[in-house]
């Protein structure tokens, strides 16, 4: 069958061309079509003339479990009066799913490893009914990844790559979001679209067409990333602000701001100017956490605090040029915990010696909240059980060797630090050792009796006495001790 369009003035007429079907012509300002014949019923191949100019889109994210959704095709109609009547399979690798006809489809075990699409059939009631069929673009549904039945307690889940919003922010245009990249492999992504940080009903796929409801409002996505035994994970998008519809001059930006920075507390973020679609803009900046401003941060570079620690923290730029109003957000930067240095190292002071007091100073820590320090002292490098204050009583049986401590720091917002202080020797007991003849004379060949005595300073004195004469050892003999300390 052989389709004609012909204009007339203002008017354009379709007739269809067939047995049965001539096409008359009227005056130059109308135009009819006049059958000669009773028309036949149309072949199915007759019929499938309705034409697409926008094919159907599939959106949702390609994982067993989650539900995709078809967006209608657009037709091309002659007249804004004409409705055509959609239907709906949804197909496996090009093959029916049997019930599938609805507009959403509910992704299922038996769809993994294979591509799902949607077929619409349009229909357009008449004197001869057009119908058109239109194929829509594929989601592959992936194999399931087993997770990791028994994850490192440990691990830290983390986007390696981060989603972006594309697209061109209007009503009536399609957005895109692009796939996260996990750190770790099993994980369950869900989707949640956001209007203004309120959440839209229904929009949880990797596309979305914002409505004119959503004119004069910012579109967010929330990605998050759920694994067991792990911590979840959520991602806030950059934000694309949808201009009041029919506003001329609104700024948008073309291009985004851009943070960079670790993320970090205690470090600093430093976010790029956008670009406007229009000249003599003026812009205004707001870091936000979570989307909700935070106070006194409106310039370029914010330094992040121990409360933005598992927070989403990006940079909004707001362009007004006269009563017109733009806005533009980055994409987000998680907040991590920091690197707590010590910018002054730990120290001991005090004498180390028998019955002295030994005190460790902490260092200096850097700007923020009072540190709360932990101690653990150390003799010969092995831990001493209970010695867990910042003083210590040297021992004792301490002598001759080395003592040293280990400051344990923790901060909110920062990773646990530790440093040590020391060593410090503790010098051996010095004692005295003195030798008397109990006979000022002794005859020639005769053996005399000589005492020796040992003076250990303060300490009460145990164990044997060895006594050499030159390298020949002499027999032991027998030592009195005495029962209490010298001066005690």
């Amino acid at each position: 069958m052989n389709s004609y369009r012909r204009a007339f003035g203002d008017v354009v007429t379709t007739a269809l061309i067939g047995s049965g079907l001539v096409l008359g012509v009227g005056s130059p300002a109308t135009a009819t079509a006049t059958a000669t014949a009773t028309a036949p019923a149309p072949s199915a191949a007759q019929a499938d003339v309705l034409g697409v100019i926008t094919a159907p889109l599939l959106s949702g994210v390609g994982q067993v479990g989650q539900t995709l959704t078809v967006a209608p095709p657009v037709w091309d109609l002659l007249s804004p009066l004409d409705v055509v009547s959609n239907s709906y399979q949804w197909l496996r690798d090009g093959v029916p799913i049997p019930g599938a006809t609805d507009l959403t489809y509910a992704v299922t075990t038996d769809d993994a490893g294979h591509q799902i699409t949607t077929r619409v059939t349009g229909t357009l009631l008449g004197l001869i009914p057009l119908v058109g069929t239109a194929l829509s673009n594929g989601i592959d549904i992936p194999l399931p990844i087993d997770p990791d039945p028994d994850p490192d307690p440990g691990a830290v889940l983390t986007a390696l790559v981060a989603p972006v919003l594309t697209g061109v922010p209007a009503v009536g245009e399609l957005l895109s979001l692009s796939q996260v990249e996990w750190s770790l492999p099993g994980v369950t992504t869900t989707i949640q679209w956001l209007s203004d940080g309120v959440p839209i009903p229904g929009a949880q796929g990797l596309s979305f067409i914002p409505g004119a409801e959503h004119a004069g409002t910012e579109i967010t996505a929330v990605v998050t990333g759920t694994l067991a035994g792990i911590p979840i994970v959520q991602l806030l998008t950059n934000g694309l602000g949808i201009p009041l519809v029919g506003a001329p001059g609104t700024p948008v930006a073309t291009a985004f701001p851009i943070p960079t920075g670790t993320g970090k507390v205690g470090t600093l973020l430093t976010g790029t100017a956008p670009a406007w679609n229009t000249s003599d803009v003026v812009t205004t900046y707001q870091w936000q956490r979570n989307t909700i401003p935070i106070p006194g941060a409106t310039s370029l570079t914010y330094t992040v605090k121990p409360e933005d620690f598992g927070k989403a923290l990006r940079l909004t730029a707001t362009g007004t040029k006269g009563d017109a109003i733009g806005t533009a957000s980055s994409a987000t930067v998680l907040g991590k915990l920091g690197d707590l240095l010590a910018e002054t190292a730990p120290s001991i002071s005090g004498v180390a010696k028998a019955g002295n007091v030994l005190t460790v100073q902490p260092g200096a820590w850097g700007l923020g909240t009072l540190p709360t320090f932990g101690y653990q002292w150390y003799l010969d490098n092995q831990p001493i059980t209970g010695a867990t204050n910042s003083q210590y009583v040297v021992k004792v049986t301490d002598a001759g060797r080395r003592l040293a401590v280990l400051v344990n720091v923790t901060r909110l917002g920062f990773t646990p630090a530790s440093a040590a202080a020391g060593p410090v020797t503790v010098p051996k007991v010095a004692s005295k050792t003195t030798l008397k003849l109990l006979k000022k004379k002794i005859k020639q060949g005769k053996a005399g009796l000589l005492r020796i005595t040992l003076a250990p300073g303060s300490l009460r004195p145990s164990g044997k006495v060895k006594i050499f004469d030159g390298r020949k050892l002499r027999r032991p003999t027998p030592c009195a001790w005495p029962t209490t300390a010298p001066g005690s």
